[in-house]
């Protein structure tokens, strides 16, 4: 129940967001705007205030804006309050205001969530110090070694991990080559990152010792007897120093059980776990030490404006490589996962839960700027079309490419639907 009535609640405050953008700028430009309902018919409650019908509507998937001459019955040229009659840079930014509001709303969210703080990684805030480099991968084939501590990446300094992630997948989605300077004991080494592929990664990992944050409940880590601070130094016999070698130990044991052996309180303790399946992954239900951060106002502001930008990068490049490379079914996340994703952000927090609905807008803006018919993007290219050929195409015409646009949109909901459910069972 949490995850719908979330999902619903994400699902109209985006949208709500994205319809004020076309409502403020249609109003901005002097264009008439007929109707601005929150929800989808059957209507509630109506109040007509200047001229616009003002609707609280029964279904709670959304809402949307109704403009003068923007459908084929009302479109009249001779009009000043008419979108028709209005030039097409205008027209232009009544459409795209939509996207805008998005990006605006994705920032203020972001910087919302820095400032208001939630629980975050301790490591995070640590020095960023390699864990344990493979020679098989890219990162042991450059010369990086366990223990190094990065000093700077591309020239800029870094003191922790939460600088240094950030500027890692900015050069990813980047593709150009970079540098990593790094301290190996007493000396500095600058290792150069050449052109990665589209499906190509560093694979560094922070070298996070395996200590217990917190035991979830009802976990198998919990049934075991488990603690927050117990030190797991084995798997299986396998002597273990750093947290990921344990969950690619457990992932890898081909036994129902696993053994671990524990420091706790000076004392050595073996424990043996039977693992649940979830998502076809062994989870045992413990996580990483965590801290509070709650980050002043100048700070947060910051942060969302970077975490914005950074977003943005990489929704382009994944729309990119789609494109170019194709997607896999487990890429593609309908309403379905959505709200289960929705769900869980805001069982963990009023902050993560705006984190998300940032994330969700970003995409949303950006989706909408893609140039399908029935989407702003698709109005957007029409109208360049027709500075192009400096004449207006038929709006018999436009409403015909707008339906060809919402049955090939209709068919991408149907399929990501499908790839839902099908994702339930697998």
């Amino acid at each position: 129940m949490i995850a719908v009535l979330s999902f619903l609640a994400t699902l109209t405050i985006l949208i709500f967001i994205h319809e004020l953008g076309h409502f403020l700028a249609a109003r901005s430009v002097g264009v008439k705007v007929l109707t601005f309902s929150i929800g989808l018919p059957p209507k509630i409650f109506t109040k007509v205030i200047n001229s616009t019908e003002y609707c609280l509507s029964l279904l709670p998937l959304g809402g949307y804006v109704e403009i003068l001459g923007q459908s084929e019955a009302t479109a009249d040229k001779t009009d000043p309050q008419n979108y028709a009659s209005k030039t097409k840079l205008q027209q232009a930014w009544i459409i795209i205001a939509g996207p805008l509001f998005n990006l605006l709303f994705a920032f203020i969210a972001f910087s919302i969530a820095y400032q208001i703080g939630s629980k975050q990684p301790a490591y995070l805030f640590s020095k960023p110090v390699l864990g344990a480099i493979q020679a098989t991968t890219l990162a042991g084939k450059l010369g990086l070694q366990e223990a190094d501590t990065i000093l700077s990446i591309n020239k800029k300094k870094v003191a922790t991990w939460e600088e240094a992630f950030p500027l890692l997948a900015n050069l990813k989605i980047k593709n150009k080559p970079y540098t990593i300077t790094v301290q190996r004991k007493t000396e500095q080494k600058t290792i150069l990152v050449p052109n990665l592929k589209k499906d190509q990664f560093l694979d560094i990992q922070p070298a996070i010792p395996p200590i217990i944050g917190e035991v979830l409940p009802d976990s198998p880590a919990s049934k075991a007897g488990l603690q927050k601070n117990d030190k797991i130094t084995q798997i299986d016999g396998v002597t273990i120093t750093y947290w990921n070698s344990m969950t690619n130990l457990i992932q890898a044991n081909t036994n129902e059980d696993v053994t671990l052996t524990i420091i706790r309180n000076n004392k050595t303790i073996q424990v043996k776990i039977t693992p649940e399946i979830q998502n076809k992954r062994k989870i045992i239900g413990i996580i990483l030490p965590t801290i509070q951060v709650k980050e002043p106002i100048g700070k947060a502001i910051k942060k969302g404006f970077t975490n914005t930008l950074l977003t943005v990068q990489f929704v382009i490049h994944f729309i990119q490589h789609a494109l170019t490379h194709g997607v896999k079914q487990d890429e593609l996340a309908g309403p379905i996962r959505i709200a289960v994703t929705v769900g869980h952000a805001a069982k963990q927090g009023v902050s993560v839960w705006l984190f998300t609905l940032a994330l969700i807008s970003l995409q949303l803006a950006i989706f909408n700027l893609l140039p399908i018919p029935a989407l702003d993007g698709g109005h957007l290219f029409i109208l360049l079309i027709e500075f192009v050929i400096r004449r207006d195409i038929p709006i018999q015409w436009k409403t015909k490419i707008q339906y060809l646009g919402m049955s090939l949109l209709l068919i991408i909901i149907m399929y990501v639907i499908f790839n839902d459910i099908h994702s339930l069972f697998r």
